[in-house]
């Protein structure tokens, strides 16, 4: 009768125990205890009801974490509800108390490291990853004025006791899982590199606790598959994140010792990109991976890695900034990798790269003169320039678009940065280049797209698509490209001559121009009509119809969160 009675108990409790209201009685325990225990403090002697806060909160806090730790994490969001109130529910117990936030680290963390792994990479549930993904950073830095936790370690000689920190514990045990559980769980690794972004954002002593124990080397290392542990297994892995952590852990280092002016004996221009609160010097591992390991000639580089995956735009824009300012060597490496992707990819594909090269080229330092001369006429033989990616457009029917968005994107550039119409003024065969292109461009606009048809009811033409969303090859005759042939008019007034001329003279031509650059990159002197552009950043629009309402009342249903500036 005894064990009939126990089992019921048993039975009646479990029911109870996975239940909604026993979730909120559990929330809601937290809650009350806290806004009791704050006005108590808020009375005129804080001291004793501060100890009776701490004694009442460590209870809660112990009962609610086992609760949570044994079952409550288990459960689906619709029994628990959501995780965010967990934490807000427990934050200001671990905010307000160094005794209740170290119990609760030593406890739940520090003796059971496993977790880090479990909750940030093993969890099925986004929304738990989530919200471990913003409780570590959070712990990491206010837990870092507290006093040090001893770690006991049994080695050959004996025990060996140390002291560290709770954020040197976290973040050393999450840099182990590169090893081996990064790899076996690349599916969900957005969580895992959110931790280190969360963390660095929180203050200058958090991104040099960072780069002291090497987090960017580690990472850049891992997007190209070369350590610390095995290559990533799926190939839809998420490292987004993982290019943030690095671009913000970059910009906090010192790097004024690889960077010098285009004119011998003039200072560098101050990196408007930089951190205000430099950490660190560029260590050796962050000297190898940025610089000595980026070349043209190399085949896999982290820029190009960075370029290819079309990493967050804003935070890429500001690493590759960072990095190519006054530094001509990491800027060609930068400009060759983008006309490369401009020349490969799909034509509606192209928007990205060409936004990161008009901010690039748009950098007012002592090699802008230099970088817009490199985006006409390429560099080294190894990359074409624009002007030859425009020449095969002229030639090569299924080129059309791609060489109208280029003319596009220089006619932009013009309108935005003077220096451009200088470097055009200054080289007579690269302005004939530039005259001929727009000649081509008025050629195909007035030719007829559609031919006529013998019943008069059907004299109507579809409204063009966009050049810059639509798949075909061939050049569309939208209004947008019509005042991108008008723009150029205005901003290129001089008389062009009929596009009759043979391509072989325009080759010789552009032949010359090539060897006037190599001939300047390989120059020390100064270059002759480096002036400096408007400093502007924004990204320009190449495309009128992009976002909302088409040109003809057509919809656009392409979704473009930056703001663009159409051409007036």
């Amino acid at each position: 009768m005894k064990l009939v009675q126990k089992q019921n108990l048993d039975y009646l409790h479990i029911k109870s125990h996975f239940s909604i209201p026993y979730y909120q009685f559990m929330k809601q325990l937290l809650i009350i205890n806290y806004n009791f225990a704050k006005t108590q403090i808020d009375a005129n002697n804080p001291n004793e009801p501060m100890e009776n806060f701490e004694k009442i909160g460590s209870l809660c806090m112990k009962l609610v974490t086992k609760f949570l730790f044994h079952s409550g994490f288990h459960t689906k969001k619709t029994l628990r509800g959501p995780a965010n109130d967990w934490f807000d529910a427990m934050n200001p117990y671990l905010y307000y108390s160094s005794r209740i936030r170290r119990w609760f680290c030593e406890e739940v963390f520090i003796k059971h490291r496993e977790r880090f792994c479990a909750y940030l990479l093993e969890c099925p549930s986004t929304e738990l990853r989530n919200m471990f993904a913003k409780l570590i950073p959070h712990l990491c830095h206010i837990t870092n004025k507290d006093e040090k936790f001893e770690i006991h370690l049994n080695t050959a000689t004996g025990i060996h006791v140390s002291e560290h920190l709770f954020s040197d514990i976290a973040l050393n045990q999450l840099l182990t899982l590169l090893k081996k559980e990064v790899s076996d769980h690349s599916r969900h690794l957005h969580q895992y590199f959110q931790v280190f972004l969360a963390y660095a954002h929180k203050g200058a002593y958090e991104r040099q606790h960072l780069l002291r124990l090497g987090v960017p080397a580690q990472f850049i290392a891992l997007s190209l598959d070369e350590g610390p542990g095995p290559a990533l297994r799926s190939p839809y892995a998420d490292i987004s994140r993982l290019y943030s952590v690095v671009s913000v852990l970059v910009r906090s280092c010192d790097v004024s010792v690889i960077q010098r002016s285009s004119k011998e004996g003039t200072e560098v221009l101050p990196n408007p990109y930089a951190d205000p609160e430099l950490c660190e010097k560029l260590s050796n591992d962050l000297l190898h991976w940025l610089y000595e390991r980026t070349s043209i000639q190399q085949s896999t580089t982290y820029v190009k890695k960075l370029i290819e995956d079309n990493s967050p735009i804003e935070e890429t824009l500001r690493f590759l900034g960072f990095c190519s300012w006054e530094n001509w060597e990491f800027s060609a490496v930068v400009i060759a990798d983008l006309l490369m992707e401009i020349a490969t990819v799909q034509p509606f594909d192209m928007r990205p790269y060409l936004d990161l090269l008009y901010h690039l080229l748009t950098m007012a330092d002592s090699w802008q003169h230099t970088r817009i001369r490199a985006m006409f006429l390429g560099l080294q033989d190894r990359v074409d320039g624009m002007m030859t990616m425009i020449q095969h457009g002229q030639t090569h029917v299924v080129q059309q678009k791609r060489a109208y968005l280029c003319i596009k994107f220089i006619i932009n550039l013009c309108s935005r940065c003077q220096l451009t119409m200088v470097v055009l003024d200054e080289d007579v065969h690269l302005k004939r280049l530039w005259q001929f292109s727009i000649q081509w461009l008025q050629n195909e606009l007035d030719r007829r797209q559609y031919t006529t048809s013998t019943y008069p009811y059907t004299g109507w033409s579809p409204p063009a698509q966009s050049n810059e969303v639509s798949n075909s090859y061939f050049l569309e005759r939208s209004n947008s490209a019509k005042m991108t042939l008008s723009r150029a008019r205005e901003l290129f007034p001089i008389e062009v001559e009929q596009f009759e001329s043979n391509i072989e003279s325009t080759e010789t031509s552009f032949d010359q121009s090539s060897s006037l650059l190599e001939k300047d990159n390989n120059s020390s002197l100064p270059i002759e009509g480096e002036v400096g552009g408007p400093e502007t950043t924004e990204i320009i629009d190449f495309e009128g119809e992009r976002g909302g309402q088409g040109e003809e009342g057509q919809t656009d249903l392409t979704e473009n969160k930056m703001v663009h500036t159409d051409l007036d």
